[in-house]
């Protein structure tokens, strides 16, 4: 998984380990639907990739749009609260927190 993330990201953009199975990316995006954009291309990479030791799988995403003056854990706890929002709602989707 991180090998499918890194050729899949900008110079710009960050990957972190969040916990267990969870991640954060951090890019830098003009709008809520370039961010959406992206979201969608990693889960259809990830859904459309085989993974050697397992085969297919599919992931969810949360994704939030920082709002000026929000704490970083707020934004991080909205993209949290819309990835498990995703998980509820069938799994392999997008979710977003506004």
């Amino acid at each position: 998984m991180s090998a499918l993330v890194r050729r899949n990201i900008r110079d710009s953009d960050f990957v972190v380990r969040w916990g267990g199975e969870e991640f954060i990316i951090v890019v830098k995006v003009h709008s809520l639907e370039d961010l959406l954009m992206i979201a969608h291309k990693f889960r259809q990479k990830v859904e459309l990739n085989r993974f050697s030791s397992i085969g297919h799988l599919t992931c969810s995403f949360g994704v939030a749009i920082h709002h000026e003056k929000e704490t970083l854990e707020r934004v991080v706890g909205r993209a949290d609260e819309a990835l498990y929002k995703a998980k509820e709602g069938g799994r392999n989707r997008v979710d977003v927190s506004v």
